[in-house]
């Protein structure tokens, strides 16, 4: 879904309440995100929305003015109307030249859907938002880490191949993207795990909207512990 869909996905139809089940809609939690943003100075510079078919899952990120000339702060949100995602937050960085990426630490879950939902909703809306400017110090800091690590091609095809097979962090898709971007990036030719992990990200950008959101987490998680 394009950013110009928005409003259209803010619009799609609510599931009814029940006595055990309040649902959040898309439109309550986008504003929220957006007005807590705008408390606190944090100006969005762009944004990003996925859904399936129907629109009863979503996946979104705000990208907001702060960071340095490679990286930028993001906010990533999830949510559903089908109980099959719990409205979810994450904070992480988006690499400016390709809009790639980089979500890390827990998602921040909503675990209530009775009458206390709407303070849940603000609650893990401030806790993400209030730590983002320390994940995102955090990822500098790892993406200083990964552009230190040389990797040739043999090693990212058997990193990627573990992925695939072993681990089941990436779809056959997937695995073909990388292969792409491994033999024909624009932007990172320099064979380092920096490299290979945008390699990887620019790979995730094809995830259902259900998964994408943990499968950045995965990823970073992953690309990370095998340094």
């Amino acid at each position: 879904m394009q950013n110009n869909d928005k409003f259209k996905l803010m619009g799609a139809q609510l599931p009814a309440k029940t006595h055990s089940y309040q649902p959040v809609s898309h439109a309550q939690l986008i504003e929220t995100i957006e007005e807590k943003l705008y408390q606190r100075d944090m100006v969005i510079i762009n944004e990003r929305f996925d859904s399936n078919t129907f629109g009863t899952q979503m996946f979104g990120v705000y990208t907001v003015k702060h960071g340095n000339q490679e990286q930028n702060l993001n906010i990533g949100f999830r949510n559903s109307y089908d109980k099959s995602l719990a409205v979810g937050l994450v904070s992480g960085a988006t690499v400016l030249v390709c809009s790639n990426l980089m979500f890390k630490g827990d998602i921040k879950i909503m675990r209530k859907h009775t009458n206390g939902v709407f303070n849940d909703l603000n609650n893990i809306i401030d806790i993400a938002i209030d730590g983002s400017m320390k994940v995102f110090d955090s990822i500098q800091q790892d993406t200083r880490r990964l552009k230190e690590i040389p990797m040739n091609r043999q090693q990212m095809a058997e990193l990627s191949g573990r992925m695939f097979i072993n681990d089941d962090l990436i779809t056959a898709t997937q695995m073909g993207i990388i292969k792409n971007e491994i033999l024909f990036s624009d932007h990172f030719r320099d064979m380092t795990r920096w490299d290979f992990y945008n390699h990887c990200t620019e790979a995730l950008k094809s995830s259902h909207p259900a998964l994408a959101m943990q499968s950045h987490v995965n990823l970073h998680e992953y690309i990370m512990e095998t340094v």
